[in-house]
């Protein structure tokens, strides 16, 4: 059982990166609805191969003429902070569902055929800092594996 918030030490910790993961699906969600970061939070919420691996997910959106429509839905986030680390560290584990969050032909707005084998259901594992700006996600692993 977890302990109170009135006791957990982590508390306001949890709450804060909570805040600042929902933030970066916010914008992870805003940048693949047209395929492309700018205007979005993606820079100031994400770093490291985390904000690479997203920026080369939009330019190959891009260079199909795709976009994705919807919005993904997480459940069972949990958080667990890492010892001894230089900067407070967390790791959030997630259960992703895509199937809601569609790849469509920019020009046509069909839907895009995806494999029947493709996860719509996953695990995925983030790390997140806290940088002077706020809580920042470093790195995202998609498990392949389904939740």
């Amino acid at each position: 059982m977890s302990p109170s918030p009135a006791t957990d030490p982590l508390a306001a910790d949890k709450s804060a990166v909570q805040a600042a993961y929902d933030r970066y699906w916010n914008a992870l969600t805003a940048a693949y609805s047209k395929a492309d970061s700018s205007g979005t939070e993606l820079k100031s919420l994400s770093n490291g191969s985390a904000y690479t691996q997203t920026e080369n997910g939009l330019a190959n959106l891009r260079n199909a003429g795709q976009i994705v429509t919807g919005k993904p839905q997480h459940s069972g986030t949990e958080i667990i902070f890492k010892d001894g680390t230089k900067l407070k560290t967390a790791v959030i584990t997630d259960c992703v569902d895509i199937s809601q969050w569609k790849p469509v032909d920019k020009g046509s707005g069909k839907e895009i055929s995806l494999p029947p084998e493709r996860l719509l259901r996953y695990i995925t594992t983030l790390t997140v800092e806290q940088w002077p700006n706020g809580w920042t996600v470093i790195e995202e692993k998609l498990q392949d594996q389904t939740c």
